[in-house]
């Protein structure tokens, strides 16, 4: 790799051999725990993705400042070489819930109007794009930023994106196994708590995330770094939280479909928020760009909020219709035993 076009070229052809992997992944996880199982696998699989891409950039940031920009795909790319068979050790029976779930997928992609039917999957595509402009541009720029216009270095941006990252995995993880604890005493009231919990925390991790962009950390770097834990916290429970609901509101044959929407969402808003934000920057200044970027997670706030109101219902029918689709399956299958042991009988 030798020019940016090329870097360009192979960075698509990476997101084409990974664009797949989050419906699968989310529809094969549902597949496998029930509904009142599933909160904390999600904040497992969502926090920890979300806190190795921090950690990612982290590492890369570094190799980079000692060594060359070269080093940290060889280093990245060889980590991603290495554990890609983890996925075959999950044995035959996960592999044929792999490829039901692709052939869901396959099938689920007309469907949009069906998911547009289902409210909270309204609520949830709608909040998606704007509520992930301010990801994009806080993994484009939030180590550069740090670094350099607040004059931190690359040592310390490095440490505060790690706090942040720390704070990220607790706040994901706790909320959702309040959740899973909660749903065991009373499911109505976890159903009906859990989007105004995630719309609220993300709203107020503003107030932090502005004291970090518009302040001066140069001698105050345990402030910067209680923000970066505290914003961590605030900020990442709403991500399992949705995609929580989106395996709880769509049946089985609907999940693929779902969740690649908001996935295609989740992509665009996070690859088109530091354009955006860079030609803001230009008109505003950097510090009331970035501010502007964080705003919009008001919007998505608002609409987590609503989840309470369509949640319980939709998770309902959602589950009827589930169970119905069991019955009739097992009712097949029961019509084809039934053939089946008449045929050796004659």
């Amino acid at each position: 790799m030798r020019t940016l076009q090329q870097l360009l070229v192979l960075r698509a052809l990476t997101g084409v051999a990974l664009g797949s992997s989050l419906p699968l992944a989310y529809s094969a996880l549902a597949a496998a725990a029930p509904p009142s199982g599933r909160s904390l696998l999600v904040a497992y699989l969502t926090v920890n993705a979300a806190a190795g891409t921090l950690g990612g950039q982290v590492l890369s940031a570094l190799l980079a400042a000692r060594t060359n920009w070269k080093l940290p795909f060889l280093v990245i790319g060889a980590f991603g070489v290495a554990l890609s068979p983890l996925p075959l050790l999950a044995g035959r029976h996960a592999g044929a819930q792999a490829s039901a779930v692709a052939a869901e997928h396959v099938d689920s992609l007309g469907q949009l109007a069906r998911l547009l039917r289902v409210p909270s999957n309204v609520l949830i595509l709608a909040a998606t794009l704007p509520g992930c402009l301010p990801w994009g541009v806080m993994g484009a720029y939030a180590i550069d930023y740090l670094a350099v216009d607040d004059g931190l270095g690359l040592r310390a941006a490095s440490i505060a994106l790690l706090f942040f990252a720390a704070g990220g995995l607790a706040g994901g993880l706790g909320l959702n196994a309040a959740v899973a604890a909660l749903r065991r005493r009373s499911e109505r009231t976890a159903l009906r708590l859990l989007g105004p919990v995630a719309g609220c925390t993300l709203s107020l991790a503003i107030a932090p995330l502005s004291v970090i962009v518009n302040g001066s950390h140069g001698q105050a770097k345990g402030r910067l770094f209680f923000c970066c834990f505290a914003a961590g916290v605030l900020s990442f429970n709403s991500i399992p939280a949705v995609r929580l609901v989106l395996l709880n509101v769509n049946p089985p044959a609907q999940r693929g479909a779902a969740v690649g929407c908001y996935a295609l969402l989740e992509y665009i808003g996070r690859g088109i928020g530091p354009y955006l934000v860079s030609r803001l920057t230009a008109r505003v200044g950097r510090r009331r760009a970035f501010i502007d970027a964080l705003l919009l997670w008001v919007w998505s706030a608002t609409l987590f909020i609503a989840l309470g109101l369509t949640l319980p219902g939709d998770e309902a029918r959602a589950r009827e219709e589930e169970e119905a689709g069991a019955a009739e399956a097992g009712a097949e299958n029961g019509g084809k035993g039934e053939r089946c042991a008449a045929d050796v009988a004659l």
